[in-house]
C-alpha cells in the first residue's frame, strides 16, 4: 500500500508537534506520477473530470473520504464529520491528539483516477483555508482507477506549509492550486 503524507520542517516547537499531527509518514513518490502530471494539464484534467459520469464522481468522492478518515483514525483521531456530497470547505473535520492536547483538524481531500498530484481548491475551501491555515490538511487521493486502496498513493499536508499558487480566477474569486512535490 503507497501512503505517503508530506512531512513538514521544523523550526519551532509548535510546528514539531505538528508534524506529529499530519506528517507521519515520508513522501515517496512514484515515477510514473511525476511522468503523468507532464502529460496532461490541470485545465485538461478539470474537464476530463466534469465529463465523468456523476456514479463515478461520488464514489471516487466516497472512497477518498473515507481511506482519508481511516489513515486518522488509525492514528489516534476521532472522526467527528465526514462530508460527503456536503457543500463544506472541507471533507472530514476530526480531533487529534497533539502536544497541547486535542486539536481539531478540518481535511480536505481531493481524488483523482489517474496519478495526478495537483489539488486546487474552490473558492469557499480556499478563505477557510487562508483563515485556518496551520488546521487545515489538503489530502490528494490519487490513482482511484483502480478501486484497490493499496494501489492509491495519498499525499496530505498542512496548507500553511504546502506550496500553493492562488489563482485570481475573477476579480472577487480567489482559488488554491497545490501541486504536490517530494
Amino acid at each position: 500500500m503507497e501512503i505517503t503524507l508530506l512531512s513538514v520542517k521544523t523550526r519551532t516547537q509548535s510546528n514539531t508537534r505538528r508534524k506529529k499531527l499530519v506528517g507521519f509518514l515520508d513522501p515517496r513518490l512514484r515515477l510514473l506520477a511525476v511522468r503523468l502530471m507532464g502529460v496532461q494539464g490541470v485545465r485538461e484534467y478539470n474537464e476530463f473530470i466534469a465529463s465523468l459520469p456523476l456514479d463515478t464522481r461520488r464514489w471516487m468522492e466516497e472512497a477518498s473520504v473515507n481511506h482519508v478518515a481511516g489513515l486518522y483514525e488509525a492514528r489516534g483521531c476521532r472522526i467527528l464529520e465526514k462530508n460527503i456530497g456536503v457543500e463544506k470547505p472541507y471533507d472530514i473535520l476530526a480531533e487529534c491528539p497533539g502536544g497541547s492536547g486535542v486539536e481539531k483538524v478540518f481535511i480536505e481531500v481531493k481524488s483523482h483516477l489517474g496519478q495526478i498530484l495537483v489539488a486546487e481548491l474552490t473558492e469557499p475551501e480556499t478563505e477557510f483555508a487562508e483563515a485556518n491555515p496551520r488546521n487545515y490538511v489538503v489530502c490528494n487521493v490519487a490513482g482511484l482507477a483502480s478501486e484497490k486502496p493499496e494501489s492509491w498513493t495519498t499525499l496530505c499536508g498542512v496548507y500553511a506549509e504546502l506550496p500553493k499558487t492562488i489563482i485570481k480566477a475573477t476579480r472577487e474569486e480567489r482559488r488554491a492550486r497545490i501541486i504536490f512535490k517530494p
